[in-house]
């Protein structure tokens, strides 16, 4: 049992003495039971099935909206630098001691909404982030070396 606190993935009806994997799985019923990150058949067409729901969705409703997406839009230019700055943003804070915030998710949406609208901003005044500004330089020079 996880202590108080704790986030496990593990299904609670999980037993790891009769678990196999899905190319060990002798018939069709144990290919397509579901076990949450056993990587059996059913789970992958699922999985798969739904990122191609989004993606399509995404694809068709994005026109339409175009207004209302122009911050996860500039969010997505600037991704590199994103999640570099929630990486030492949260390292700094779980270095400080400051654990508890990052066990709620009030922490995430506060970062996810600063990003939001910083984003936009930074790519309105200044183009490209800070990261992808040094990568696109590294690969200009990287193209020209060969």
């Amino acid at each position: 049992m996880p202590e108080p606190g704790q986030v496990t993935c593990i299904d609670p009806n999980f037993d790891p003495d009769t678990y196999k994997p899905a190319w060990q799985a002798p018939g069709l019923a144990d290919q397509v039971r579901r076990v949450p990150h056993s990587n059996h058949v059913a789970e992958m067409l699922g999985g798969t099935g739904v990122a191609l729901l989004v993606t399509g969705l995404s694809l068709a409703v994005a026109p339409r909206v175009r207004r209302l997406i122009v911050p996860l839009a500039a969010l997505g230019t600037m991704a590199l630098t994103a999640y570099s700055l929630q990486f030492v943003l949260l390292y700094t804070v779980s270095y400080l001691g400051g654990s508890d915030l990052l066990s709620d998710n009030q922490s995430f949406l506060i970062m996810t909404v600063a990003l939001l609208v910083v984003c936009p901003v930074w790519r309105r005044l200044l183009g490209q982030g800070p990261f992808e500004r040094l990568l696109s330089a590294a690969a200009r020079r990287a193209a020209h070396v060969g």
